[in-house]
């Protein structure tokens, strides 16, 4: 079994749903390769993209990295201090904001790509 869909089998259940849904979004649509990387589950192109944070209050903050580098289409990532990295909170799989993670991840792969 891959390690990042038996990461997400072991959390709750209502976090469950919010992962398998981006883990399905992130490997099926995007083409991207899941890893467990730091303890949590990555999504890689050529480097890593994005990465799934469950949080100790709830929900999840899925982050995207490398987020100074690209412009962000919807202006829904918060970088919280951080120097590279953005995200945005998940709590409820009804309020996911899907076209979003879409347009935003389009970008993100866009400037993978582009890497060396």
């Amino acid at each position: 079994m891959n390690p990042v869909v038996n990461y997400i089998e072991n959390c709750d259940s209502y976090l469950q749903e919010i992962m398998f849904t981006l883990h399905d979004v992130f490997v099926n649509d995007f083409g991207l390769t899941p890893k467990i990387k730091f303890r949590i589950p990555f999504y890689y192109g050529k480097t890593w993209v994005v990465y799934l944070h469950p949080l100790k209050k709830g929900g999840i903050e899925l982050c995207y990295t490398r987020a100074t580098l690209f412009e962000d289409p919807t202006g829904l990532l918060e970088f919280k201090g951080r120097k590279q990295i953005a995200g945005i909170t998940i709590t409820k799989l009804s309020e996911m904001p899907m076209e979003a993670i879409f347009a935003i991840t389009k970008v993100a792969l866009e400037l993978d790509a582009s890497r060396d």
